[in-house]
């Protein structure tokens, strides 16, 4: 069961990029190369807090609820103070940043999508058993 919940994650951060790559190389093509950059680190932007969700979440062994829901809110502030710094970052370098709020939006909503998918066949399966 670990090895597919891995498999999962890994094929999310996958979609992740392959969407976002393909939408920045559209903006590239539709409006120039700034827009494409940014575009593209708000995707990257929402993979990293993902990414640090998944890492925080299982660092927990699952038995102490107590430590899930600190492990959970510790998460929840770094990310927050990441994002932040991220984006005074990107707009200190000059990205347009309600394009890299489109990437993290477009992002999120393909997290969204992807575990709704799964969801879905999880449900299909557990009908068929």
């Amino acid at each position: 069961m670990e090895n597919a919940r891995y498999s999962q994650i890994k094929t999310l951060f996958l979609v992740h990029f392959l969407v976002a790559g393909l939408l920045a190389g559209g903006c590239f093509f539709l409006f120039d190369a700034s827009v494409a950059l940014s575009f593209f680190c708000g995707g990257a932007l929402a993979v990293l807090a993902s990414w640090h969700t998944h890492r925080s979440l299982h660092r927990t062994d699952g038995s102490d609820p107590e430590q899930g829901r600190r492990q959970l809110l510790k998460s929840a502030l770094f990310r927050y103070v990441m994002a932040l710094l991220l984006l005074l970052l990107c707009y200190r370098v000059g990205l347009a940043l309600p394009v890299l709020a489109a990437g993290f939006f477009v992002a999120q909503l393909v997290t969204y999508l992807y575990f709704f998918y799964l969801l879905q066949k999880d449900q299909r399966q557990s009908r068929l058993s």
